[in-house]
């Protein structure tokens, strides 16, 4: 008996060692594979508010709003509401999307999403109460609809009969070679969405693996992964249902998941943060452009990324038009069109070159600019920025006793990727900044394509709060300490995104220290105690008139109904299925008047000719009544002046004819014709 006790003593003492290895092993897994890690654990792991908030920079929130294992609250939603993507919450099933959520959240509302939800509370009230918002196309595919059989033949005229079920390619696409088992052969016509896995595993030599990792049955193993792992897309795996079921799920627990996060933030590092142009509260940020003739000064041949400019040439600044509007100023602008990526340079405003300023930066210049905004719809001003230009000289500062280098085989736009984008490490030993550049010159020099190399981790014996430095896919950008980002955010800059440096695992060691810390923490204290004592800036003037249009859209198509009235004291008689029926359910379904001209000519089907000839002429082509449309929310978002425009043609391109509103109607549509340009510009084209 006693030897029965030892031996299953032991037993379960191995079974314990072994369990603890497995997650050793995993946990270093995890941290190997972080990018994939954090993506897949943001789209399927059943998170809490706690660890939602703990880690909330390294989330993924556009997964983490499709992620049906999260238990959502209306405080939760309001909670992280700014972090959230509302259009993928809209998709999300686990999230009750009833009528008073609805009628809460009415101006993010997109039924374009909306309508893909499965969960939605579908009954005949419910669409009799959306009928003209649904997106039919979606909602002819939602089981939430189509399981209802009754509703199915109440609105069988609303179904959209375009929707065919996409299939993956056929299983042969996917064959290494054509000669191949008797057992493959015979299943080359199938849907390769549709092979068993058993067969994927035993003839795992004969297929085109790389291609079919992303089929929902195959075979992932830890050790396929690590053979795949270089030559897969990790992003297109970051929401792969069967990579988390086989790979993530069986060792994720909440400690698993902490214990990861903890490794991936180690205590007492100063993180940095990727200084970008982003969005504010009305949308994209436009970038800057300069007037025709303007030689880039920052992209010449012989300027070397290190080497700072005493002043630029003297030229016109615009801010680029082709954005969304407003146009609008904002704390931080880019160039347009990625001009002067060769150097470290970005447009700033007052506000932040004074927080900057009282920062440790390397050497630099404000070069100081003037930005003309030319809105001729909503205003017109002229502001004084900074071109912030950092000398690209990080290698100046490298700890080379600590940083190793590697040959980088390519650009890699995917950060989960670029681990095994570095060849290996450089066999000769780089001591010094002489020697870094001695070797950066001799294989620049060398007959064979040029090669690139960078660290495996940057880390800067220096005490600097912003860098700049050339990295793998992203040249120059400007990093910034959490202690900028903390400063800038007490400064309540606009138009400023942070994105977190983690795959390069920066570390400034100076910047680390308790003195330098504490000198930091009394600058974002300065720095908040000063502009809260400041007013608030007055909005601007592309802004309010901009904000007085969108209570306009939203006053109009608040009036719902305003065609029926109307038709009940001008009642206008047809039959039954004729044309002038058909258009008469349009204008009540879009609540608006055609102009009495078009309406004449499309009813009676005699376009006169020099409609035909304008339209001809603007090599468009018209829609059918069935295929004319109101604009969607997209474009009444950005374009308010648009609401109820409703569109007859078309250029098979993406560009449209249509008519807006008369001045003054909430639902009398003009007779002038308008081109709605697929980049956003609308201009008056001709009359009827």
């Amino acid at each position: 008996m006693r030897f029965l006790f030892l031996l299953v003593t032991f037993s379960l003492f191995r079974q314990a060692a072994s369990c603890q290895s497995n997650s050793f092993d995993m946990t270093n897994f995890f941290v190997e594979n972080e990018y994939l890690f954090r993506m897949q654990v943001s789209r399927f792991y059943p998170l809490d508010r706690e660890m939602l908030e703990t880690y909330e920079e390294d989330w993924f929130w556009s997964l983490v709003s499709e992620n049906t294992a999260i238990k959502w609250t209306d405080e939760l939603l309001e909670k992280f509401s700014g972090l959230l993507d509302w259009n993928m919450l809209q998709r999300n099933p686990s999230i009750l999307w009833d009528e008073t959520r609805i009628q809460r959240h009415r101006n993010i509302i997109d039924w374009f999403y909306l309508s893909q939800n499965p969960a939605l509370p579908v009954s005949e009230v419910w669409i009799q109460n959306h009928k003209n918002e649904i997106n039919w196309y979606f909602f002819s595919q939602n089981p939430a609809f189509t399981s209802q059989k009754a509703l199915l033949r109440k609105f069988k005229n609303r179904i959209d009969t375009t929707f065919a079920r996409p299939r993956y390619a056929r299983a042969s696409y996917f064959f290494k070679q054509t000669e191949v088992p008797a057992e493959m052969s015979a299943i080359r016509d199938f849907a390769a969405d549709e092979v068993g896995e058993a067969l994927i595993d035993r003839y795992f030599d004969y297929w085109r693996v790389e291609e079919m990792a992303g089929l929902p049955n195959f075979p992932w193993t830890l050790q396929r992964f690590r053979l795949l792992a270089p030559s897969v897309d990790h992003h297109q795996l970051g929401d792969n249902t069967n990579v988390y079921r086989r790979l993530f799920k069986p060792y994720l627990t909440d400690d698993m998941v902490r214990s990861v996060m903890q490794r991936l933030n180690p205590p007492g590092v100063v993180r940095f943060y990727s200084l970008k142009q982003d969005k504010d509260a009305l949308g994209l940020i436009p970038g800057f452009t300069t007037g025709k003739g303007y030689r880039d000064p920052f992209i010449e041949k012989n300027l070397e990324p290190d080497r700072l400019l005493d002043s630029l040439p003297s030229a016109d600044f615009f801010l680029d038009g082709i954005y969304m509007p407003p146009l609008r100023f904002a704390d931080i602008h880019e160039w347009s069109e990625g001009r002067s990526y060769q150097t470290a340079t970005i447009a700033v405003s007052e506000k932040v070159k004074s927080v900057l300023e009282r920062f440790r930066l390397p050497p630099h210049r404000f070069y100081p600019v003037d930005f003309q905004l030319n809105d001729a719809r909503y205003g017109r001003e002229t502001r004084r920025y900074y071109i912030f230009h950092i000398a690209t000289c990080d290698f100046q500062y490298l700890d080379y006793d600590r940083v190793i280098f590697y040959w980088v085989k390519q650009i890699s736009f995917n950060p989960g990727m670029r681990r095994f984008n570095l060849q290996g490490a450089i066999e000769q030993k780089i001591k010094s900044p002489q020697e870094y550049l001695a070797f950066r010159d001799s294989i620049a020099q060398h007959a064979t394509p040029y090669r690139r190399f960078q660290p495996l981790e940057y880390t800067w014996n220096a005490d600097l709060d912003v860098i700049a430095c050339n990295v793998e896919s992203s040249l120059y950008p400007i990093w910034v300490s959490e202690d900028v980002k903390a400063a800038l955010g007490a400064a309540g800059v606009t138009g400023i995104g942070f994105r977190k440096v983690r795959e390069t695992h920066p570390r400034m060691t100076g910047a680390e220290s308790a003195a330098h810390r504490a000198r930091n923490a009394q600058i974002i204290e300065s720095v908040r105690s000063e502009w809260t004592q400041k007013l608030p800036e007055n909005e601007q003037l592309t802004v309010i008139n901009f904000k007085k249009e969108c209570a306009w859209r939203d006053s109009v198509l608040a009036l719902y109904g305003l065609v029926k009235k109307y038709r009940k004291d001008h009642p206008v008689k047809a039959a039954s299925g004729s044309l002038t029926a058909k258009l008469l359910q349009k204008e009540e379904e879009w609540d608006v008047l055609l102009p009495p001209k078009f309406f004449d000519m499309a009813s009676r089907l005699t376009y006169a000719s020099t409609f035909r000839l304008l339209v001809s002429g603007l090599k468009c082509d018209l829609l059918s009544i069935d295929q004319m449309m109101k604009v969607g929310k997209e474009w009444t978002t950005w374009y308010p002046f648009t609401a109820k425009a409703v569109l007859f043609a078309n250029d098979g391109a993406g560009n449209y004819l249509g008519f807006l509103l008369k001045p003054g109607s909430a639902f009398e549509l003009g007779d002038t014709i308008y081109e709605f340009d697929e980049s956003g510009e609308i201009r008056d084209v001709g009359k009827l």
